[in-house]
């Protein structure tokens, strides 16, 4: 994703979560949060990253961008997680959505909720 800062940066954090889920948290050129997850976000997973968009509601960001490009599969858990940051958080972006969340999103009619670029 274009503007991200490099890998070495420090405000980068990463967690693998079992070998389902992979959450890596880090921020823009502009310090929005980014959270980018790949492998399988589902009821095993989603406790992790509510873990993480806890952490990162507790700063007080007006955005939070998630990164889905290799995210393969997501349940209505994760979408439960996305739902729940979009009450709490003024801005979601769902980044670079994979086909199979996109589907999710747009059947279950949460594209204006959950808006994705591009």
């Amino acid at each position: 994703m274009a503007g991200l800062e490099q890998p070495d940066d420090p405000t980068r954090l990463a967690a693998a979560v079992g070998s389902r889920v992979s959450i890596e948290q880090k921020r823009d050129s502009a310090g929005t949060p980014v959270v980018a997850l790949t492998g399988e976000l589902d009821l095993s997973s989603a406790d992790s990253l509510r873990a993480t968009i806890d952490s990162i509601v507790a700063t007080g960001p007006n955005k939070i961008i998630f990164e889905l490009s290799a995210l393969a599969f997501m349940d209505s858990s994760g979408l439960a997680v996305l739902l729940t940051t979009a009450q709490q958080i003024a801005t979601v972006e769902i980044a670079n959505p994979s086909d199979i969340v996109r589907r999710v999103i747009e059947l279950t009619g949460l594209s204006s909720t959950l808006r994705m670029t591009p």
